[in-house]
């Protein structure tokens, strides 16, 4: 009898009962996976460890601890940095919220780490996922008055809020709060930032507060077996209607009822809109490593791409790190003036970003 396979930690992580843990663990996601996440898996508990730095600074990152003395109160964070920042260089900033259970070590490996060693953009990992933390939107706002207040080399008008499982309902509450403040968002896999009581309370108030459009990317894989599409309550349904038509602002979205998105989802003839439930404005199927990514896009007035949907053939409820590599090619296109709050969109012809 087969041991049941959690993919990120014991009653952690989830699959749908066709997944094949052996065929996933020896695929090219799977290696690369566990090669990303075993400096975590090995030092979980000490992660100061002489180690753990040397390895971070062979990958060209400066690893820091705050606040670890008020963990108590949930306030302790890391921020990951280019070992060499360029001299009047302004970096984006990856703020990655971890999963329910997990920890800002977990976070680390989500793959935005090596991001930073690439000279990609500085990444910080707060205590904030909402399984565990109530202060995860003040926690927000506190920490980017650090990076300020400590001169860290951050281009403020391009921070982006990432958050996997459950941080991805802490990624919505803080598109909904603090939308002038965030130039794109990665709730990843997706559906579970759709759920819960307490999202519809905000997103009623964020056309009178903001009114703004958030650029969204979620990327997941086909054999998540809890956090999956297409979306199965009517509660989701309408919070995931009210972000399309409100945040998103994409231009030829329908609104859907539960019913309408469980017909697509059997019914299409689209193969990308049947494994979402999603009619698209344009989908795609791209070859990664050794299986294939579904894509679906939504497109605003201006023939921006705001939301991005992505399913990893093969793949459960885990972070590898072509998941970041292709949040970060979406993500990087834009940018939020701070003064106007007008979101700024720059093409990307390069980096999986696009079709």
């Amino acid at each position: 009898m087969k041991e049941k396979y959690h993919a990120v930690g014991p009653e952690a992580g989830y699959a749908k009962g066709t997944f094949d843990p052996a065929a996933y663990e020896n695929s090219a996601l799977g290696r690369t996976t566990a090669e990303m996440r075993g400096i975590y898996d090995q030092y979980k508990g000490d992660q100061m460890n002489p180690a753990v730095l040397a390895y971070w600074k062979e990958k060209g990152v400066k690893k820091e601890v705050f606040d670890a003395d008020k963990e108590a109160e949930q306030m302790m964070f890391s921020v990951l940095t280019p070992l060499k920042t360029e001299k009047d260089h302004k970096y984006p900033l990856i703020y990655c919220l971890h999963g329910g259970g997990e920890d800002i070590f977990s976070a680390e490996v989500y793959g935005y780490g090596l991001l930073t060693g690439m000279g990609n953009c500085i990444t910080v990992c707060p205590t904030a996922s909402t399984h565990g933390n109530p202060m995860v939107e003040a926690e927000f706002i506190r920490i980017l008055g650090f990076l300020k207040e400590h001169a860290y080399p951050v281009d403020f008008t391009r921070v982006y809020v990432v958050g996997f499982s459950g941080g991805e309902g802490a990624t919505q509450r803080l598109a909904m709060l603090h939308a002038d403040k965030i130039a794109g968002i990665g709730p990843t896999p997706g559906p579970n930032s759709f759920r819960g009581v307490s999202l519809p309370i905000l997103q009623a108030g964020y056309n009178e507060k903001f009114g703004l459009d958030m650029p969204m990317i979620c990327l997941g894989g086909s054999e998540d077996g809890g956090d999956m599409w297409p979306l199965n309550t009517q509660q989701c349904v309408n919070s995931f209607n009210f972000c399309m038509q409100n945040v998103v602002k994409a231009k030829n979205y329908k609104q859907l009822t539960l019913d309408e998105t469980c017909r697509i989802a059997r019914t299409s003839p689209n193969t990308v809109s049947r494994l979402f439930g999603l009619e698209f404005d344009e989908s795609w199927i791209n070859k990664l490593e050794d299986t294939y990514i579904y894509f679906g896009d939504f497109y605003n007035e201006k023939g921006w791409p705001m939301a991005r949907f992505g399913s990893i053939i093969g793949m459960p409820h885990i972070q590898c790190p072509e998941q970041a590599m292709l949040i970060w090619s979406f993500l990087r296109q834009f940018s939020r003036d701070l003064k106007t709050g007008a979101l700024r969109f720059d093409k990307a012809e390069v980096g999986g970003a696009n079709k």
